[in-house]
């Protein structure tokens, strides 16, 4: 899970605290530093320059973050541990009190639990940071729901005799009827009533003409299909260009086939083979999306956004 590390910084405590002003332009520098050697230069440079060693801990931890690699932050956990000891808040950048530099160990120990398959010491871990901070609700949290998702698509069987009715018709269809003897295919969970669903409509759709070029159904379930909902979908469906990308299928009104999916935002995707085994199940932007799809067709690249090509073809105007 990728978190830019301003994001963090202001999740953790807000404003940075005061520095004195020989080190503000090298704390700036490894806090903008997005490439490790440029980074590595920098936090050498601070280093021989006197920066306290909480202060360097604190920057390396948040370049860590924002790499988003959680192996990196793993191997990183003893430093952090060693120094527990000697934390002074005086001489943090990003915490507020003695027990947010404590969660993040805390935090750090529960990814290495997770990367070991030790549920128990997750949960342990996990409770135990948020417990020491709960202002890092914003960073805490997602990991337990990934966690909670991973698990249930574990188990998760998708019904591909389940009725679903056709947008458009109202024709009953199972998705068996639609899938035939495709190996793979994509779940598209939306709601018309969902700005972030609107906003994010042309990049789906690209995804989805690039899907069914390359033999992948992709299939649209429209969540709480009320009457209101209905309507604002049907317009929705009937202004998309013809022949319209995938199939679109409402759920009915109880959701009781989107229900197993733990659906919490929109949009979402479920990426399941023909056995109903799910190989993804998230948001669209997840980057494992894209990874998961490629391991089963190498062909398949991501396109770029619509509204990045639309920059590329200004930039390169004369």
């Amino acid at each position: 899970m990728r978190i830019p590390s301003i994001l963090l910084t202001l999740l953790l405590c807000g404003p940075l605290q005061a520095v004195e002003k020989e080190f503000e332009e090298l704390v700036t520098r490894l806090m903008e530093c997005r490439e490790p050697t440029e980074f590595n230069q920098t936090h050498q440079e601070a280093r021989k320059a006197g920066l306290s060693h909480q202060a360097l801990l604190e920057t390396r931890f948040l370049f860590l973050v924002d790499q988003g690699e959680d192996e990196d932050l793993i191997q990183f956990l003893p430093s952090l541990e060693s120094h527990l000891p000697n934390v002074r808040i005086a001489d943090s950048l990003i915490f507020a009190v003695e027990e947010d530099y404590q969660a993040i160990v805390e935090y750090l120990r529960a990814l290495r639990a997770l990367a070991l398959g030790d549920d128990a010491s997750f949960e342990k871990h996990i409770k135990e940071a948020f417990w020491l901070s709960p202002t890092q609700a914003g960073v805490f949290g997602p990991r337990i729901e990934a966690y909670r998702q991973k698990k249930n698509n574990a188990t998760l069987r998708v019904d591909l005799d389940h009725h679903l009715r056709d947008q458009l018709t109202g024709t009953p269809l199972t998705l068996r009827d639609l899938v035939k003897d495709r190996p793979t295919f994509l779940l598209h969970f939306w709601s018309a009533f969902s700005s972030e669903c609107q906003d994010s409509l042309p990049d789906f759709l690209q995804t989805s003409t690039l899907l069914t070029k390359n033999e992948i159904p992709v299939i649209s379930i429209l969540l709480a299909a009320t009457g209101q909902a209905e309507e604002a979908a049907l317009a929705t469906v009937k202004q998309l260009p013809k022949p319209q990308p995938g199939f679109w299928l409402s759920d009915d009104r109880q959701g009781t086939f989107s229900l197993p999916f733990r659906i919490q935002n929109f949009p979402a995707i479920a990426l399941v083979t023909e056995e109903g085994k799910v190989l993804f199940n998230g948001h669209p932007g997840d980057p494992e999306f894209w990874s998961t799809l490629q391991r089963l067709s190498p062909s398949v690249v991501r396109p770029s956004a619509p509204a990045r090509q639309d920059e590329e073809k200004e930039s390169a105007a004369p």
